[in-house]
């Protein structure tokens, strides 16, 4: 029993850990997809409610088009991610260890199989490195991630924390700002 899932297109054996990226950026542009409708259906719901003069409204709903936002923001960290380990794929199958270079993407994959369901690749992805690293080495990257090396914006964007209501307000003023309706909640105050 080898470490070879397939045959690729190109008549190379392809590892398990290959099969399980590419899987993963297939379903990730899937995800983002239905992601970027999702957010642009939320967007002019808020647009909508300014328009008809629902401040408070759109203050209250606005919070459901930061954590779209936020989501699209953390599918484009997972994409450049699960791309920067299929380039390197060959140097992490030969290491016994995480390599440092790799500790951040692999950590925040990790870390992110926990906060998004719909999303078996990424679990896939956590299984392989549990096997190749052990289990504490995923339990450091779930249970710390900052100290970990868990990337930042991964953690934010994939908070499960409501966004302040300073957050909410600025991001209403930003819609009505692009679509000039600005001056109604400046009206509103």
């Amino acid at each position: 029993m080898g470490r070879t899932f397939g045959i690729n297109l190109l008549g190379k054996k392809s590892s398990k850990l290959m099969s399980y990226l590419d899987h993963a950026i297939t379903r990730n542009s899937y995800i983002k997809n239905r992601q970027q409708a999702l957010y642009s259906f939320l967007h002019s719901d808020v647009l909508q409610l300014l328009n008809l003069g629902h401040q408070q409204q759109a203050l209250i709903r606005v919070e459901h088009v930061i954590k779209s936002k936020d989501m699209l923001d953390a599918l484009d960290l997972i994409d450049s991610y699960c791309n920067l380990l299929a380039q390197n794929e060959s140097l992490i199958e030969k290491s016994k260890e995480c390599p440092n270079e790799f500790k951040e993407a692999i950590g925040s994959l990790i870390y992110a199989s926990s906060r998004i369901g719909d999303f078996p690749e990424l679990q896939h992805i956590r299984n392989y490195f549990t096997l190749k690293y052990g289990q504490q080495f995923v339990l450091q990257a779930l249970e710390s991630p900052t100290s970990f090396g868990v990337n930042d914006k991964i953690i934010q964007k994939l908070s499960r924390s409501e966004p302040s209501l300073e957050t909410r307000f600025n991001f209403v003023r930003k819609i009505a700002s692009n679509k000039d309706v600005t001056q109604m909640l400046s009206n509103s105050k």
